[in-house]
């Protein structure tokens, strides 16, 4: 039997002692049940030399202690059981079962694969009690294992996280890049030399990089029918916040027309008139925008064009001067091409006039254009008809590009070289007379 007394204090008085008697048998049967059932081998020793638990000591004979000693069996009476028998010896220290500096424990180091923590409890007697139990070394290292391998997975993720972000991040280095170079010539209206973005397997980017494709195919259709360096322009106007507000300004029109032109198409097939109707368009556009002028219209297969707008520009009459004699020595150049390649030659009249215009933004709800309007723009389509009227290109010095000017417009130039005057000149459906000048050309 064992024996345990404790006393009872209630409120800090005395108020008797508590008894525990516990039969050693029993506490042996409980050990034995426990390695049993559980496979937990431990032992209960009482001091350094006493057995006061032990899993075989259910079933065994001891010789026990004399009269007057504790009748427990020695240590020495379990030489079958290796951590016994080496605590006997003295083997008991410090150890770290866990392979963990930081972790120690006191036990006996039985082999390789098996260790017995000990753990003293004082209190219960005389000698302290000793409680000692059998560990698996693969069993106590389980957890300290399985989170090594968790360390190990984890690095292994970390390092595909940072090799994947390196991979995405190169490829967004080029692709990001990329879309705002894309951005950069949509903003300046690059449109068909720009090729479109590739699509990418981030779907950010790719829906990213599907709307500026489909942006610029919209704004293909866009340059198609309205002119791109007018867009620039105003776009480089756009601190002006009513630059597209229509105003009266001093400004100077071209009217171009192919002369004969009725009887040119009759003897050709559709697609050869439009073919022939861009490249013409083409030749006068560029000379136009050379010198700043604004293509506003194509009429059937006349040109209207005008300088001035939406920017301030006081030598607007010089730059339509200028923009005609290029297109007398282009259309000249054109036709000596015709020539050689059997085609006919395309002879046109060019009407000039300064004046006061209305400017800005004229159309409805469903649309609307910059472009001029007022008597300036019906008095210069007049001037453009007036060699027809006249009958001047019959003459024989009547040339492929019949240049007349307005009075105004001679006026406000300084180039007044090769230009004769015509007289002055009553212009179909207006009253009143105006002086007509020609530019001669071939200088």
């Amino acid at each position: 039997m064992l024996i345990l007394e404790t006393p009872v204090r209630v409120e800090g008085d005395f108020g008797g002692v508590l008894f525990v008697v516990v039969a050693l048998g029993q506490l042996a049967e409980f050990l034995a049940d426990l390695s049993e059932r559980d496979s937990v081998d431990a032992f209960i020793l009482y001091g350094d030399d006493k057995v006061l638990a032990h899993p075989s000591m259910f079933n065994r004979m001891f010789k026990m202690a004399p009269i007057g000693e504790i009748p427990l069996p020695n240590i020495d009476m379990f030489a079958d059981d290796p951590a016994l028998s080496m605590l006997d010896n003295g083997a008991l220290a410090e150890i770290d079962p866990m392979g963990m500096e930081s972790k120690k424990f006191s036990g006996i180091v039985v082999n390789d694969d098996v260790v017995v923590l000990i753990r003293d409890h004082l209190g219960l007697g005389p000698e302290p009690w000793r409680i000692g139990f059998k560990v698996d070394r693969a069993k106590l290292n389980a957890p300290l294992i399985k989170l090594r391998q968790n360390a190990a997975i984890g690095i292994l993720i970390l390092i595909a996280a940072m090799i994947a972000a390196l991979i995405m991040g190169r490829h967004m280095t080029v692709q990001i890049p990329r879309i705002a170079s894309y951005a950069a010539r949509l903003s300046r209206l690059e449109i068909v030399d720009s090729d479109p973005l590739p699509d990418s397997p981030y779907r950010e980017l790719s829906v990213a990089a599907k709307a500026f494709n489909q942006m610029s195919s919209a704004l293909k259709w866009f340059e198609t029918y309205v002119p791109k360096p007018l867009v620039m322009r105003l776009m480089g106007q756009s601190e002006e916040t009513d630059v597209t507000t229509s105003r009266e300004r001093m400004m100077t029109v071209m009217f171009t027309d192919i002369r004969g032109f009725s009887t040119l198409a009759e003897h050709m097939q559709a697609g050869d008139i439009a073919a022939l109707l861009n490249e013409h368009f083409e030749l006068l556009s560029n000379c136009i925008q050379a010198e700043g002028g604004t293509v506003d219209k194509f009429i059937g297969d006349s040109v209207m064009a005008f300088w001035g707008a939406p920017e301030n520009m006081p030598d607007h009459a010089e730059r339509t001067v200028r923009a005609a004699r290029a297109i007398q020595i282009a259309v000249l150049a054109d036709n000596e091409k015709r020539r050689l390649a059997g085609d006919p030659v395309v002879a046109i009249r060019i009407g000039i006039h300064t004046g006061p215009v209305v400017v800005g933004n004229i159309g409805s709800s469903s649309g609307v254009n910059y472009t001029v309007v007022g008597d300036t723009v019906n008095a210069t389509s007049r001037i453009e008809a007036l060699s027809k009227d006249l009958g001047l290109e019959n003459h024989e010095s009547a040339s492929e590009c019949f240049v007349l000017l307005s009075e105004t417009t001679i006026e406000a130039i300084d180039d007044q070289s090769n230009i004769e005057s015509l007289g002055p000149q009553v212009l179909r459906g207006r009253s009143g007379e105006i002086e007509v000048f020609r530019l001669v050309p071939g200088h």
